[in-house]
């Protein structure tokens, strides 16, 4: 996307570059936005002058990257000065900063840059998003099998998380909902009985309060040496932590310093304590209120819309009615009392197969109670 206000300077390059380039123009930031916006389609390569009415080169390049945070983007000016200068590569985060005249041989190559630059941008985006976090699944998927408190709870956490991104809309959630989802992992050390008596409210001595608390720092330690979960690493790790409430009306200091993230992690955690100890969903909101924690104002009104009693509609089902997707909403056990899947887990293929075999060596308490997600 070429945007610039002399149409001239737009047809010129339109037509020397348009037979190696698919090039669409705009003529001004506005309608750059606009293109973006109304084609949804994220360009690889957007080059934009500096000095256009209405919004300048800065004003625009750092809405693009708002938008599309993966499109590379460049300033082609004749305004060299360095103030300008500094100010595009602090603000719009640029890849290239170009003077004119520009020639077409010169511009070219930098596109041919910008688009080879895109590409890692979308690889990496790929690795993290979609084969390390489906890495991460499946590990989980497979320490919940062995450890149903800790890894029930990290399901209904991850669940609560998303459907706060959701009300928050939030965008590029993924490293959030990985922490979601990695939040207990520490609590493989913690003996099944304390994390019981965590679960169910019940009161603990100092050793076991220590366990509880230092959970958070051991998953962070494993997690660092994964090599681009750093950022997830601190947010587990400070998820029993006060952020202060300082700034965090500012949403740009919100996430830049990924205060609002930590904030939507502890209120998750939080409010699926106070849901385990078996609080109505008012009683869970108001405790959440009334907490010492200092929670972001916009967060807890978003909790308050995803713990209505509407949004918590439950089915019963039959254990060969399960299908995979469904999250459940109460625990599963067998006829003699015996912890088999803690409820907020989401039905997988593992966990049917897990589930049948078990029905084969005992019988489990049926009927199931699953969410009513229609």
């Amino acid at each position: 996307l070429l945007v610039d206000d002399d149409p001239n300077i737009l047809a010129g390059f339109k037509r020397n570059l348009r037979k190696k380039f698919d090039i669409d123009t705009a003529d001004g930031g506005q309608d750059g936005l606009r293109k973006i916006l109304e084609t949804n389609v994220e360009y690889a390569v957007v080059v934009s002058d500096m000095q256009m009415p209405e919004m300048d080169g800065v004003e625009f390049l750092k809405r693009v990257a708002k938008i599309t945070p993966n499109t590379v983007r460049m300033m082609l000016t004749g305004n060299a000065d360095q103030n300008t200068a500094i100010q595009a590569i602090n603000e719009g985060r640029i890849f290239r900063f170009l003077n004119k005249p520009c020639s077409t041989e010169k511009l070219a190559a930098a596109i041919d840059e910008g688009i080879t630059q895109y590409r890692l941008i979308a690889a990496e985006k790929e690795i993290l998003e979609t084969t390390l976090s489906g890495s991460i699944q499946v590990v989980c998927e497979i320490l919940s099998l062995v450890n149903p408190v800790a890894f029930g709870k990290a399901s209904r956490i991850q669940r609560l998380v998303g459907q706060l991104c959701k009300q928050l809309d939030l965008p590029d959630c993924w490293k959030l909902e990985m922490a979601a989802m990695l939040s207990q992992l520490g609590c493989v050390t913690i003996p099944p009985d304390v994390l019981e008596k965590f679960e169910n409210g019940d009161e603990l001595d100092a050793a076991e309060r220590k366990m509880i608390t230092s959970h958070p720092s051991v998953a962070g330690s494993l997690l660092k040496k994964i090599p681009r979960m750093e950022d997830v690493a601190d947010l587990i790790g400070c998820q029993i932590v006060d952020v202060p409430l300082e700034g965090r009306t500012d949403t740009a200091v919100l996430r830049q310093f990924a205060v609002l993230e930590s904030c939507v992690l502890q209120i998750a955690i939080d409010c699926d304590t106070y849901q385990s100890s078996g609080c109505q969903p008012h009683v869970v909101f108001e405790r959440i209120k009334n907490n010492n924690r200092e929670y972001w104002p916009e967060v807890v009104a978003s909790l308050e819309k995803v713990v209505s009693p509407r949004s918590q509609r439950t089915r019963a089902v039959s254990l060969a009615e399960l299908i995979c997707g469904d999250v459940l909403a109460a625990d599963v056990t067998s006829d003699d009392g015996r912890l088999l899947v803690r409820n907020g887990q989401e039905i997988t293929v593992a966990l049917q197969e897990r589930l049948s075999n078990f029905s084969r060596k005992t019988v489990i308490q049926q009927p199931l109670f699953v969410y009513d997600q229609s």
